[in-house]
């Protein structure tokens, strides 16, 4: 049997849909009988001193999640000393966002090491196909394969509305600027939304979150938008998302965006826009896949707030139909094939 190791140096809870979307990778390749074991640098395994050969001896694929940071740098090139086949999945680090924050640290990490580091890789994964562009941007040469992230746990079939003059919108992602809650909250504001709560999960990613409650406090805001504590478990988040009925994430980039997948397979339809990959939901009309301008959150906004009961659920169903594309049990045969073909060669 194959035998597989996942690294990264990107696995702590607070990162939200990178460290869902490692653990959800190990847990399933497992799940359907690889030989799979996750090493986690960001925990201190490489301050640990502990002997790389070794633990590279019987492994015959290193697939690492993540880039730029030097765990990256020093363990990819010992696996390359050591003749591993080496899969990278980059994780959004190269979309043209993620490239224009600390703009000139990461040109020189590019001309330095990174991009060399992805031409040598074996295969670079991405996941989705807007990724797999902007790595192939950055070099025609690197080897790239398109594998989108599969999704994880029970659907969760929705058959009505939790009230019908008080709808639940439910933003779940870390408050980041990234993110767009501003926009969000911002939008919200000016669309004057009569019939719909937010209620707003996530750990404060970059410090943003005192400026967004401010906003909401100084808007008047506060008797429908909602801040809450971060939630981790996989068994309170189900029980949270059944609750609400639609979810936005109006984010300025994603490679993939994991918490949309699990909005899905919750029955709820989806407000995002072109930044976020997921092209599919207009396909299955099962939510808005708008543009980048505020103008149209905005006008989005007002009217949704005047969607009837019969259309959202007719979204739900359409969003919940969306999500069986992405379960693990269609996306782990790519995954397989990935492995045994590089095995082979």
């Amino acid at each position: 049997m194959t035998k597989i190791l996942l690294a990264t140096g990107h696995y702590y809870k607070e990162l939200g849909g990178s460290y869902e979307a490692i653990g959800s990778t190990a847990y399933n390749l497992q799940k359907y009988g690889m030989d799979v074991k996750l090493i986690d640098f960001f925990n201190g395994e490489v301050n640990k001193n502990i002997d790389i050969s070794k633990v590279l001896k019987n492994i015959d694929i290193v697939h690492y999640f993540g880039a730029w940071t030097w765990p990256h740098y020093f363990f990819t090139r010992k696996c390359f000393n050591l003749k591993k086949k080496v899969i990278i999945t980059p994780m959004g680090t190269f979309e043209p966002w993620s490239l224009s924050q600390k703009k000139f640290k990461k040109k020189l990490a590019l001309f330095f090491y990174q991009k060399s580091i992805l031409k040598k890789a074996d295969i670079v994964h991405c996941t989705s196909e807007d990724e797999e562009i902007n790595v192939k941007k950055l070099d025609p040469k690197i080897k790239t394969l398109y594998i989108p992230h599969g999704s994880s746990g029970t659907t969760f079939k929705k058959i009505k509305i939790s009230n019908p003059n008080n709808k639940k919108a439910l933003f779940f992602s870390r408050i980041h600027y990234k993110k767009g809650l501003d926009l969000l909250l911002r939008a919200w504001s000016e669309a004057e939304l009569e019939n719909w709560e937010l209620h707003i999960y996530g750990p404060d990613g970059d410090g943003s979150i005192v400026q967004n409650k401010k906003f909401v406090n100084e808007n008047n805001l506060s008797s429908k938008v909602f801040f809450k504590e971060p939630i981790y478990s996989y068994k309170e988040k189900k029980k949270l998302f059944e609750k609400f009925d639609m979810f936005m994430l109006p984010s300025r980039n994603e490679n993939f965006g994991l918490s949309v997948a699990e909005a899905l397979r919750h029955s709820l339809p989806v407000l995002t826009n072109i930044n976020v990959p997921w092209k599919d939901i207009k396909k299955f009309n099962a939510g808005w896949y708008i543009d980048s301008q505020y103008s149209s959150l905005k006008k989005t906004l007002k009217e949704i707030d005047k969607i009837s009961d019969e259309n959202l659920l007719k979204k739900s169903v359409n969003a919940y139909n969306l999500s069986k594309e992405y379960e693990w049990e269609k996306i782990i045969n790519r995954y397989n094939e990935m492995y045994n073909n590089l095995n082979k060669i």
